[in-house]
């Protein structure tokens, strides 16, 4: 099962690149977008410790998650997740992040470094992920994200 929907988030993310690939913007409109897209990778980080108003505005209606076990999540289980109450985020950010822009149509890279406590159980782990966005109306919108398995427990500081 782990296997098929790995197998489909890439089927996703190479069907969704090469669509939006259809309008390239300029390499000062790239780079822009780039920017801001960094921003919003960031600003996801931060709001995942609870900012519901945020998340609302950058989760797509159709937003679709798979997470590293392999579990599908649509965005109102994701902002359903904010709010369970057993679950604390100690620490959450973004390492390494690396956006792609094509046209409307943007992927991002990146690693979440996460400790968290669930129900007094520790959670600790560096977790690379890829994120869709399409700009729809003016505003990029996140449509799809992926995580993968944590790597070896290591030092929680970003890579050099």
């Amino acid at each position: 099962m782990r296997s098929l929907c790995a197998m489909l988030g890439s089927l996703l993310l190479v069907v969704a690149t090469a669509a939006c690939g259809l309008n390239t913007p300029s390499r000062d409109g790239r780079i822009e977008a780039q920017q801001e897209l960094t921003a919003l990778e960031r600003a996801v980080a931060g709001a995942a410790g609870g900012d519901l108003t945020m998340m609302e505005r950058v989760l797509a209606n159709d937003f679709v998650g798979i997470e590293a076990n392999g579990q599908q999540l649509n965005r109102q289980q994701v902002l359903e997740r904010l709010h369970i109450p057993d679950y604390q985020v100690l620490t959450l950010r973004h390492d390494d992040i690396r956006v792609h822009v094509f046209g409307e149509c943007a992927v991002a890279t990146a690693t979440t470094v996460l400790e968290a406590r669930y129900k007094g159980q520790e959670i600790r782990g560096r977790f690379p992920y890829t994120r869709v966005w399409l700009k729809r109306a003016g505003k990029w919108q996140a449509v799809f994200t992926q995580s993968a398995p944590p790597r070896a427990p290591q030092d929680l500081k970003p890579e050099t």
